[in-house]
């Protein structure tokens, strides 16, 4: 069994323990303002003592090594989830956005297979804006030049 003790308790322990001490020795003396400079003192340097430990840590860097390896599972989580979204944004392009549903849904807009104009302007260029790349193939948007609108989407 390991008994572990904290610092403070430590701190708090040895304050106890030496103000103890003093008073026992202080006792036959009068000199009571003496015995608060020398707790002054003490009390200095507990603090220097402390900040001695705590540059010890610092150099030593043990609370740096636990801030790596949350830093690492924090970036390993992020770099996951990316991967997630672009995994299903790749899988999702073309759900119910190809240019066969444009087709069903605007056939006033097609003169057999041949693309005549927009549905909403009727304008007849058509941007390709590339969306993405992704493993499922590279992910195009084909946008009405004259008003802007979304037309349909497709893979290379």
């Amino acid at each position: 069994m390991c008994l572990r003790i904290r610092p403070w308790e430590w701190y708090v322990s040895g304050g106890v323990a030496v103000t103890g001490l003093l008073e026992l020795w202080l006792r036959d003396f009068n000199d009571v303002p003496f015995f608060w400079v020398i707790l002054f003192w003490l009390s200095v340097l507990r603090i220097y003592i402390y900040g001695l430990g705590q540059l010890w840590r610092m150099l030593t860097g043990k609370d740096m090594q636990k801030a790596g390896k949350e830093h690492d599972e924090l970036v390993n989580s992020f770099h996951a989830k990316i991967k997630n979204d672009i995994e299903m944004f790749g899988r999702n392009f073309l759900k119910d956005k190809t240019i066969d549903d444009y087709k069903k849904s605007h056939p006033e807009s097609f003169k057999g297979r041949r693309f005549i104009a927009c549905h909403e302007c009727g304008g007849r260029s058509v941007w390709v804006k590339q969306m993405g790349s992704t493993r499922y193939g590279i992910h195009n948007q084909h946008i009405c030049r004259t008003c802007g609108v979304a037309l349909w989407r497709s893979n290379l």
